[in-house]
């Protein structure tokens, strides 16, 4: 879709879904709005302001509010989902937000899962990335923040003086 406005609401919706026939653990999805990171890596001059947001009503997916200061991780929302994902079940996640920083902007959806497993070779216990295919975990969407045209206010009969010095200036 083409360029948004500074002031526009903005929408974007970010589906994780178990493409594997076997269920997933640890699910964790991040959502960072444009301009809402100090990380390099993801470079927005454009600026949304997080409004609100909603997620699929499951009482095991938990997501945070108002994403932290851009200085200070996780610079988006983050979901987590608190029991296995079956194979081939989808979660998602609605964010509204503001634009309020022209530019180019960049919003930013990544998810990843892993378990605890047993390692014979170390003797020890650790997270495991069990995703055979981590080539699409993320997402990025590029739009452009232009500013509005300004606006223009006609006076009229009624509304059509400027007080500066003393006494009345007229508009023509």
């Amino acid at each position: 879709s083409g360029p948004i406005t500074v002031g526009q609401s903005v929408t974007f919706v970010v589906t994780v879904t178990n493409l594997s026939s076997d269920p997933a653990e640890d699910v964790v999805l991040l959502e960072v709005l444009p301009g809402n990171s100090s990380d390099p890596r993801q470079p927005s001059r454009g600026h949304v302001q997080w409004v609100s947001q909603t997620y699929t009503s499951d009482p095991a997916l938990s997501c945070s509010g108002a994403p932290r200061p851009a200085d200070s991780p996780p610079y988006g929302t983050e979901c987590k989902l608190d029991r296995p994902m079956a194979g081939g079940e989808s979660v998602s996640l609605t964010v509204t937000g503001r634009a309020d920083l022209a530019g180019r902007a960049v919003n930013y959806a990544y998810t990843s899962s892993s378990s605890y497993a047993y390692d014979p070779a170390t003797n020890t216990w650790g997270p495991v990335d069990d995703d055979p295919n981590s080539s699409n975990n993320s997402s990025a969407t590029t739009f452009q923040i232009i500013e509005g045209a300004p606006s223009v206010r006609r006076g009229d009969a009624h509304n059509n003086t400027l007080r500066g010095r003393p006494g009345p200036d007229s508009l023509f």
